[in-house]
């Protein structure tokens, strides 16, 4: 049952989503047609100041003006009719592997499983039967800290150069944490080690991954899309905490490589695939996302017309 409940509450959130999607639909279907009542009464506006007199319609027109072109920039910025077409074929599969590749990334990153298994780990470290307690509060105490100290550099700083210095830093300190299980160093070093871990997660994954799922997915696939994100979180959550517990008790150096490796594989791929939102509307990040392909396609036709000229020089000199 415990596996259950996270997908059961995932569809639960998924139906709520998207009735909260189709009642922001009608909203956004009203209010475009009262901008367009306030763009035909803008030049009916302007139809009657040409029966005026000049003296008596400036400001008229002025105020008309004005309208038009607030209406004009609103125009401008919001989402292009072609941001309702499908996405291609590749421009698809790259915006679900970024979602899963994230998704899972977060969450084999391992923190979950660690805090779980506190008493395991520094039950040698305090001589109590409180261990697990004492190595959870000191591991909240520092997250306290640490989201204080990564909040700033999270707002301030670009989303794809955050997630990959914190995917770094987790899957060094995994490996590390292999190493010293390794060689039986004291548990004192692996607590440090753990909480460095712990400040390279808070300062990536932990929100950064979130912020990816609220900005970076097209609107068309939106509600879908975050749907798998936190699905494919939930499970992942599940099964970093059973892997762990095969490997306790004498085999954790394998987790932390698993681990380490899971985090490095698909939180670099996953960044580097991933379209940067930082300071971005809506509408960029979307007319980034419908690129892709297109540049793809410059590349090859760029290459495509080298061989041609190349071809023809060879034919010219013959």
């Amino acid at each position: 049952m415990s596996f259950a409940l996270p997908i059961i509450y995932s569809i639960v959130a998924l139906y709520f989503l998207q009735k909260v999607n189709k009642i922001q639909k009608q909203q956004r279907a009203q209010h475009l047609g009262n901008h367009s009542d306030d763009l035909i009464t803008v030049q009916a506006a302007q139809i009657d100041n040409d029966m005026m007199p000049e003296s008596s319609t400036q400001f008229i027109t002025s105020g008309a003006e004005e309208t038009s072109n607030t209406f004009q920039k609103r125009v401008e910025t919001a989402p292009e009719s072609s941001f309702n077409q499908k996405l291609t074929r590749s421009q698809f599969i790259r915006i679900v592997y970024v979602t899963v590749s994230l998704g899972m990334m977060q969450m084999f990153s391992g923190v979950d499983a660690i805090i779980v298994y506190a008493s395991e780990i520094f039950g040698s470290l305090f001589s109590s039967s409180r261990a697990g307690i004492y190595g959870s509060l000191i591991l909240g105490t520092f997250n306290v800290f640490y989201s204080y100290v990564a909040a700033p550099f999270a707002e301030k700083q670009p989303r794809r150069r955050m997630l990959m210095i914190g995917v770094l830093g987790v899957s060094f300190f995994h490996f590390l944490n292999a190493f010293l299980y390794k060689i039986n160093a004291p548990t004192i070093y692996v607590l440090i080690s753990l909480l460095l871990l712990f400040l390279f997660y808070i300062l990536g994954p932990e929100p950064i991954v979130f912020m990816f799922f609220s900005e970076m997915f097209p609107q068309k696939y939106k509600i879908q899309l975050n749907g798998l994100g936190y699905t494919v979180n939930w499970i992942s959550s599940i099964l970093s905490v059973f892997i762990f517990d095969f490997f306790v008790g004498g085999r954790e150096q394998y987790v932390y490589v698993i681990f380490g490796t899971l985090t490095f594989t698909l939180g670099v791929s996953g960044t580097l695939l991933a379209p940067e939102t930082f300071h971005k509307s809506l509408a960029e990040i979307e007319t980034q996302i419908r690129a892709w392909t297109r540049k793809q396609r410059r590349i090859k036709e760029k290459k495509n017309v080298k061989v041609n000229m190349n071809d023809f020089k060879v034919e010219g000199k013959a």
